[in-house]
């Protein structure tokens, strides 16, 4: 007897569990499919914006570049040394002056009636010392005179002395020996008190040349500040210190400035350096001593770096150029110019016109072109040293071979690009 099997369903569910599955990987397959595309299909591009750069063999010169203005090597600010009103301005920015010649004219009225109380004081005080200076000399003229008077009675005295002293020697009885020795007597006061009469002379004379000496440390004291006010009144007007060109005028007509304030900016006009700016990234192959062309837009100067500023102002960093060679006639303060400093030379290299994407030492990629020139790949390049405009190619490179040097971001995710 046959029985009849149970056939078992198949589960629906299983069917519609792969289908999910089978579209992912679809989709997957398709986003590979695009994206190996994307990379090996290329990417059009006009030859017209490209910028091509062709790789040299040969003596591969490294430079840094920086514009720059000519400055004076040697500046003088004139400074006021009074306070005053500016009243007169003679000379503009530009202007060559020489030394003593009037730049500015202030005034100030309390210095001039300084001065002139000053001249009362001193003519005052001329006066005096002359009537002091009579005075003093007329009483040491009376103290000669008490002089010679007890010079006198001490002689009288003395010749009666030698007299009476004559006669007591004979035995003259007519002098008593009372009187003789009063004679003695007045003879050596007389001689006392004249001494005494000289000396106060010598002390009269050293009280007058005490005070005549301070007389006249008091006149020189007073002359003193009479030259200093005049010198004051003389520095109302500024003028030039230095050959040279006005550089700056910072002040106004009308304008009150104090001690100390900058009035003038002179610098040597003959004498000038030029100032740089370096990129902070490339000054670090900046030395001193280095060869400089410095660019004037007319003529071409030589030069060496003389100064590396220690520090870096908005990624910028100041290096001073001295000059080898006498400037030329257009050379003048503040005038701008382009330096380029020579860093080195090497010979037997490979190079080409810096793209705007390499960076010194290291491995960058470029877009080589094929031999005829209809598409690009992608190239591991190794740059070494690199100046402004061209950098050197260490490996990846041969001499003849072309690159592209715009920028490649449009496309840097193709590994091959159309040219048409």
């Amino acid at each position: 007897m046959v029985m009849d099997r149970v056939r078992k369903k198949r589960s629906r569910f299983k069917r519609w569990l792969l289908l999910p599955a089978v579209g992912l990987l679809c989709v997957m397959a398709l986003l590979g499919y695009r994206q190996i595309n994307k990379q090996y299909a290329g990417f059009n591009v006009e030859r017209d914006s490209l910028i091509i750069g062709e790789v040299q063999y040969g003596s591969f010169n490294v430079s840094v570049r920086g514009p720059g203005v000519l400055l004076p090597l040697h500046e003088r600010w004139v400074a006021s040394r009074v306070a005053g009103r500016v009243d007169q301005l003679n000379i503009k920015p530009g202007t060559f002056v020489k030394p003593g010649e009037t730049l500015i004219v202030m005034v100030n009225p309390q210095l001039t009636q300084r001065v002139d109380e000053l001249n009362w004081e001193l003519k005052a005080m001329e006066a005096k010392h002359l009537a002091d200076r009579v005075l003093l000399e007329s009483k040491l003229l009376d103290q000669e005179t008490v002089i010679l008077a007890a010079k006198m009675r001490y002689d009288k005295n003395a010749l009666k002395l030698d007299a009476e002293t004559e006669l007591v020697t004979i035995g003259n009885s007519t002098v008593s020996r009372i009187d003789y020795q009063r004679s003695q007597l007045d003879v050596a006061q007389q001689q006392q008190a004249w001494q005494i009469e000289v000396r106060r002379l010598e002390k009269m004379r050293q009280n007058f040349e005490a005070q005549i000496h301070a007389a006249k440390a008091n006149y020189q004291r007073l002359h003193q500040q009479h030259r200093r006010a005049v010198e004051d009144v003389e520095a109302l007007t500024i003028t030039a210190s230095i050959d040279g060109v006005v550089q700056d005028i910072p002040v106004e007509l009308g304008q009150r400035v104090s001690v100390g304030t900058n009035l003038a900016l002179i610098g040597q006009q003959d004498q000038l350096y030029a100032q740089v700016n370096i990129a902070e990234t490339q000054v670090r192959q900046v030395s001193l001593d280095q060869a400089v062309t410095v660019d004037t837009r007319n003529n071409l100067i030589k030069g060496k770096v003389s100064r590396i500023a220690p520090s870096v102002n908005d990624g910028i960093v100041k290096v001073d150029i001295m000059f080898t060679q006498p400037l030329p006639a257009d050379a003048r303060p503040d005038l701008s110019v382009d330096a380029k400093i020579a860093i080195e030379q090497i010979d037997q290299a490979l190079f080409v016109r810096r793209p705007t994407y390499a960076k010194a030492d290291q491995l960058n990629n470029v877009y080589k072109l094929s031999e005829d020139g209809k598409s690009a790949f992608r190239h591991d390049v190794y740059f070494g040293t690199g100046s402004l405009s061209q950098i050197q190619i260490k490996e990846g490179l041969n001499p003849g071979d072309q690159v592209i040097l715009s920028d490649s971001t449009p496309w840097q995710s193709y590994a091959e690009i159309n040219i048409y």
